[in-house]
């Protein structure tokens, strides 16, 4: 018999709707230190459980795909739910901004339509200009410094 559910368990009732969700959730994190310390997003990136809100709208995603800084919302990721517990971020491991090769791709993808929504999303990227630079090339991703024409 096993003293207390397994992660995957516990994170698959917390991917399910309220209120059970929450309240799986809720376990989890608080008994992190005890239960699951060897938890990491990546072994359980293909469950979305982690409250966030995305496209003005809340929902379940999964760790790997929402972000703990809320100005990230502007380029249409996910970010932390702001009424999940203080203590959530570094027990789910949620990291504060998309690493740069998404950031990238997203620029590549779609980029900005409007002179307006260019300002809002190089204001952000700016932001981390330090950490758009890869490390292992010795290349960074250049931001313009001069808007494009719309």
């Amino acid at each position: 018999m096993r003293r207390f559910p397994p992660a995957e368990v516990i994170l698959g009732i917390a991917a399910k709707d309220e209120p059970r969700g929450a309240v799986a959730l809720d376990y989890f994190l608080d008994n992190h230190v005890q239960k699951y310390v060897d938890y990491t997003p990546d072994t359980h990136a293909n469950i979305a459980f982690v409250p966030a809100t995305h496209e003005g709208k809340k929902k379940l995603v999964r760790p790997l795909e929402v972000f703990s800084n809320s100005d990230w919302q502007l380029l249409g990721f996910p970010v932390l739910d702001p009424t999940l517990r203080q203590d959530a971020v570094n027990k789910l491991r949620i990291k504060e901004h998309p690493p740069t090769d998404q950031l990238v791709r997203l620029l590549e993808a779609s980029p900005p339509t409007t002179e307006s929504q260019a300002r809002e999303w190089f204001g952000v990227l700016s932001d981390r200009i330090l950490g758009l630079c890869n490390a292992q090339s010795g290349g960074c991703v250049l931001i313009p410094t001069r808007l494009p024409s719309f």
